[in-house]
């Protein structure tokens, strides 16, 4: 995969420490960091691998892709739902970190949308739980949905907001 700055996607990894794990999360992180550097060649098939068949990905649901998704098949759909909305997307992950069945993913993302060619950089976190050394729940945390809703030409939300 082509991995320059005009590319579609971009992953780079810049990790930190690796403090305080057991073995199990240390073999957590170990499966997602080499499916993170496989993504990074253009490979899914590691990432992919990793999904448990009863996995669950739940996305925001001020997201103009909201979804809470049950099972391999509606996952990938899911995840699928979500490449395509943005033209462009570079990631750069940050912090890997785990303990016992979670790992925590924290990257700077940026991306344009495919609806409107808005760009959108902001941090993210992936937040993995894992069970029997696969991702059975699966958790992208934005820390601003306005600026993604915003990159896709949609109003803002009170969802969520104190009534």
């Amino acid at each position: 995969m082509d991995n320059d700055s005009d590319a579609g996607f971009r992953l780079a990894v810049d990790l930190a420490s690796q403090n305080g794990m057991d073995e199990t999360a240390r073999a957590n992180r170990a499966s997602l960091l080499e499916a993170y550097q496989d993504i990074a060649e253009g490979k899914m098939e590691r990432f992919m691998a990793l999904l448990h068949p009863s996995v669950s990905l739940h996305q925001a649901p001020s997201l103009p892709y909201a979804m809470d998704t049950k099972g391999l098949d509606e996952t990938l759909a899911g995840f699928e739902q979500v490449m395509v909305a943005w033209a462009k997307m570079h990631v750069t992950i940050t912090e890997l970190t785990a303990a016992g069945d979670l790992v925590v993913a924290c990257m700077q993302v940026s991306a344009r949308s495919a609806a409107t060619g808005a760009p959108y950089e902001a941090p993210c976190t992936e937040v993995f739980r894992f069970h029997d050394g696969q991702i059975f729940d699966w958790r992208p945390l934005y820390w601003d949905t306005h600026a993604v809703r915003n990159a896709f030409g949609l109003p803002a939300t009170t969802q969520g907001a104190p009534a």
